[in-house]
This record gives C-alpha cells, structure tokens and sequence, in this order.
C-alpha cells in the first residue's frame, strides 16, 4: 500500500511541476543576491546579482503546489523559487524614452552627477520620482547601476494612446464603462456636458477623480457655439465649470467643443486648451460594437486620440472590446495630458491639439 502511494506522489509531483503559465511576463528588479535553478528540481546554475533588472518569462508549480519563475541567464532557461521572488523581487514600471537634449545623469533625484546622456539616446525606464517641485525623476541604468535622469527633455517611445469619451456623464453607462476601465488599468478623459451633472451623476464624477481619469468640459448645453454670443458663450461652459469644481474641487483645464466647432473669439472666451481627435470611430453614427471595435483596430497607432460616446452602450463596450486587443498589441492607454506630457508637447492654454503626432 505504502508502495502505491510512493508511487502516486511522484506521479502526482511530475504532473504538477509541468504545469506552466508562459502567458506571465513582467519585468522586475531584483533587490537581492538570488539563486538561479536550472529545473524546478535542478542544481544551481548561478545567482542573479542586486539591482538587476530581469525579466520573467514564465511560472511553474512544483508537487507541492509552490510557484517558480522562469528566467534568461547566460543564453539558458533557469528558474527563482517564488518564496524568493516575493522577498527579493518587485515589479517595476517600463518605457522607453528617448532623450530630446543632453541631459545629467545622477546617484539619486537629489545626488551628484555621475554621467552625461546624448540626445537621441534611448533608455528604458524602471521607474520615476517627483522631487520637492514636482518634477518627475525618471529610474534609469547607467553603467550598470541604478541612476536618475530629469524627465524634462524626454520623450516616451512607448505605444501610448488616449481614449476619450463625450457627452456624458450617463447615469446608465459610465458606472459600468469606469468599473471596466479600472479592471484594465486603463486611464481616460472624459469631456462632460454639465446638462447631465446632477445628484444622480455626482458619484460617478467622484469616482472618475478618485480613479485618476482627466475631466474635460464639453459644455452645458451642446449648442453649436460660433452662432452664439460672447455672453452665452461664456455662461455656458462658465456653469459646466463650476459644477465639476462643485464636485471634485477644481476646473477642467481641457475643452471640447461640441461638434468640434470653434473660432479665436470662442478660444478666447473659454480660455483651455483645446482638445480635437485623430481618430473619429462614428460610433454615435453606426451604433453597432463589432463596427466601433474595429474602427479602432484598424486605424490604431502610437499617440492617436481617439474619439467615443459614452452614452450609447454599443460605444462602452465596442471600446472595451478593443482596449483588451490592444493591450495585447502592447499599447498603453493614458489621459489626453499625460499623452502629451510623455510625448514631450507642452500643451498652451488655447492651443489646439489633435494628437501627440504633430
């Protein structure tokens, strides 16, 4: 009997330890001297040194249930036990940037320069920190160490997109559209009509902050405005101002016209920047998800904004649809302004901006 259980329990340890997930891969920082198998069952092949950066290819589970991660050393698989991973090991944030003007090269945000980068060189970027003034410090390697470079004079090479949706708050959507949204850790800008903000709508304002998505104004009432007065110009948009300020203490600092028309004498009432799209997906027009999906699919590319509704269903989850096909495709989705901090565009009060393209 005890023979037969031997016998089962090795079976049982074989069919676990090749089990594996190849669909895990993250990058991450090692903070601590790591042993590196050759097997989940093997000998020691080497160890992966402090402040290195890797990446993990994959996981397996050994007979008892226990996680490894898969591992490049030397040109060969290896595998960390997870017990390890979890103690020396953390995620890190990863883009890459390239460098628009020399810049210094320092220990830490606060240390002493160590090195000069071109401009035109490219770096991969571990990390940031923002200083005493708020400006961003990105986590880069140098020489093979860790070191900080200022993320003034850069620009983000990676994929980056900003999804945008109009005409809401819709009581009967958005909620939904924001829990999805958070689900893929995606970032949006939201252009409201203060027509639509109310009692009923004021949480789904308050959670779209708490989220970290952008606020934009899409005006009170969605009149065509270059047939309309300075005054009615200026009260309209004026009250949409100040019920989002109502709900999450501050004024938007983007605009979008309703249909997208505008003059100098509105730009100069209103006083924002002015946010277009470069890519129109109809939604409002075919109301159909598979044709919304794929509108987006198709035309995609780096830096693009992209317009949708968020009060029509067919738009909500058309977008969704697409969002976690791009996603696969190694884009990232952030707000209109993040969009254009990280593509180096310095957005003007006034401006007009259609993408980060330009």
């Amino acid at each position: 009997m005890n023979k037969k259980l031997t016998i089962c329990f090795l079976l049982f340890v074989l069919l676990f330890s090749s089990i594996s997930f190849a669909d895990t891969t993250f990058n991450v920082m090692i903070t601590d001297l790591t042993e590196v198998r050759d097997g989940v069952y093997g000998n020691t092949v080497g160890y992966i040194k402090k402040n290195t950066v890797k990446t993990i290819y994959g996981k397996r589970l050994d007979g008892n249930g226990r996680v490894w991660y898969r591992v490049w050393i030397d040109g060969k698989a290896g595998y960390i036990y997870g017990a390890s991973v979890s103690k020396n090991l953390r995620e890190v944030e990863e883009q890459s940037i390239k460098i628009t003007q020399s810049l210094n090269v320092r220990r830490s945000v606060w240390g002493r320069k160590i090195g000069r980068l071109k401009r035109g060189s490219v770096k991969i970027v571990y990390g940031k920190r923002r200083d005493a003034s708020g400006e961003i410090w990105y986590r880069v390697w140098y020489k093979g160490k860790a070191a900080y470079i200022s993320s003034k004079y850069t620009i983000d090479n990676s994929k980056l997109i900003a999804i945008t949706y109009d005409d809401g708050p819709s009581a009967q959507y958005t909620n939904y559209l924001l829990k999805q949204l958070k689900k893929e850790d995606v970032k949006a800008t939201f252009f409201l009509l203060g027509c639509n903000i109310d009692n009923d709508t004021k949480h789904i304002i308050l959670r779209m902050k708490r989220d970290g998505h952008e606020i934009g104004n899409h005006s009170f009432s969605h009149t065509y405005m270059p047939s309309q007065s300075d005054a009615f110009i200026r009260n309209d948009f004026g009250r949409t101002d100040n019920r989002i300020k109502a709900i999450t203490g501050e004024k938007p600092k983007l605009v979008r016209y309703p249909y997208g028309a505008s003059d100098d004498r509105i730009r100069n009432i209103v006083g924002k920047s002015e946010i277009y799209w470069s890519l129109d997906t109809k939604d409002w027009e075919t109301r159909n998800r598979d044709q919304v999906k794929e509108s987006i699919l198709n035309n995609v590319k780096s830096g693009d904004i992209i317009l949708l509704h968020d009060i029509h269903k067919t738009s909500v989850y058309g977008s969704l649809d697409a969002i976690k096909v791009l996603k696969k495709r190694g884009y990232k989705f952030v707000t209109v302004s993040e969009l254009m901090r990280r593509k180096g565009i310095h957005m003007k009060q006034s401006g007009i901006y259609f993408s980060a393209n330009e």
